[in-house]
């Protein structure tokens, strides 16, 4: 993106080179982060929603690196936080167990599905869930405030249909690339 080669172009020390020959100003990346924390901070949102597409926008590091590292800062970042709800006693570990047996075996799925397929789908996807997931709120928001009970429910719809929706499109880009692949594999030994 544009908005990333003018960030890329102020050459302020200590500078960092990043995977894809993008070299970047350390303070450039600070800011960034900075920025999305606050903004993370004050709606209430996971790094998913803003610092994903805050590394690809405004950084330039490709979606899928993006994405992974994301993921791996929410390891610390998101570490720190269960330790001191932890501290408060506000963790179920009853609940947690499950949650991370299920959560890790879909982590690694959609890592490997989103290796396949083509990283400008990926926007699209990215793009649709944001858009219906601030439809969601939007929808609940409003529901609250004119007490319109059944919009809360309409808000849930959404969000839950907007999450498979995204799900399923990415499971079939990935059947399909690797549908794709294999034709290509057994063509070449023919």
């Amino acid at each position: 993106p544009d908005i990333a080669k003018k960030i890329q172009s102020y050459r302020v020390p200590p500078m960092i080179s990043l995977r894809g020959g993008i070299k970047v100003s350390l303070w450039m990346i600070l800011l960034v982060a900075f920025a999305t924390g606050l903004l993370s901070g004050f709606l209430g949102v996971g790094g998913g929603f803003i610092r994903m597409p805050a590394l690809f926008y405004l950084i330039g590091v490709p979606v899928p690196i993006a994405v992974g590292t994301d993921l791996f800062e929410i390891v610390f970042s998101g570490g720190i936080g269960s330790f001191l709800y932890a501290m408060d006693g506000a963790v179920d570990l009853t609940i947690v167990v499950p949650l991370l047996a299920g959560s890790a075996g879909g982590a690694r799925i959609g890592a490997a599905a989103t290796s396949l397929v083509d990283e400008d789908e990926i926007k699209v996807y990215f793009g649709v869930m944001l858009l219906l997931g601030a439809i969601a709120v939007a929808l609940r928001k409003i529901g609250t405030f004119l007490d319109v009970p059944v919009l809360q429910t309409v808000s849930l719809v959404v969000i839950l249909g907007a999450a498979t929706l995204v799900a399923g499109a990415v499971v079939v880009s990935s059947i399909r690339a690797l549908r794709a692949e294999t034709d290509s594999t057994t063509n070449v030994t023919n």
